[in-house]
């Protein structure tokens, strides 16, 4: 009886896995960590959040099948793993407006882009997420919908009602 894999056929395999894992681990880590702070808003969370994924996807780079775009299959790992360890720590990612910010008559676009992003940061963490990797990282609707578990049209539908609501959440605060 063979075994399938020899010890100078398990070494080579290593070798190719860990420079795989290199080529991802360069190619990613900032893009990991941005999605991290998003769910964490706190940097030191974020890094550690993003060493354990990466952690996760070194154990796993041989269980990747292909089946869809690296970029995916790694940011379905970190939303899982924010999720669940947020989850786990009774986190709220809400973040309130700062009640001292002054804002002027006519705010400038660096002060409306502070206020639309605490707007979305009182968002629920999978919203603020959807939004994220479909307006920042660019990521398609058939993926979302894949990474999701929802239809194309379900998430065009959520998209919709995410922009409007942080809009309505946008005017009404213009108009206090």
């Amino acid at each position: 009886m063979k075994l399938s894999y020899t010890a100078q056929e398990s070494a080579h395999r290593l070798v190719k896995e860990t420079d795989e894992f290199d080529q991802l681990y360069k190619q990613y880590v900032g893009r990991v960590y941005k999605q991290c702070l998003s769910f964490t808003k706190d940097s030191n969370q974020a890094e550690d959040f993003t060493h354990d994924i990466f952690m996760k996807v070194y154990a796993r780079i041989a269980d990747f099948k292909q089946q869809s775009a690296v970029s995916t299959w790694l940011y379905s790992i970190t939303r899982n793993h924010c999720l669940d360890q947020l989850k786990s720590r009774k986190y709220t990612a809400e973040s309130p407006l700062a009640e001292d910010m002054d804002y002027a008559e006519t705010p400038t676009e660096d002060d409306r882009m502070t206020r639309l992003q605490a707007f979305i940061n009182t968002l629920p963490a999978e919203e603020v997420q959807l939004l994220r990797l479909k307006y920042e990282q660019q990521v398609t609707c058939k993926e979302l919908a894949r990474q999701f578990n929802l239809t194309e049209s379900a998430v065009k539908m959520r998209l919709k009602r995410l922009k409007e609501k942080v809009m309505t959440l946008y005017e009404q605060s213009a108009m206090e």
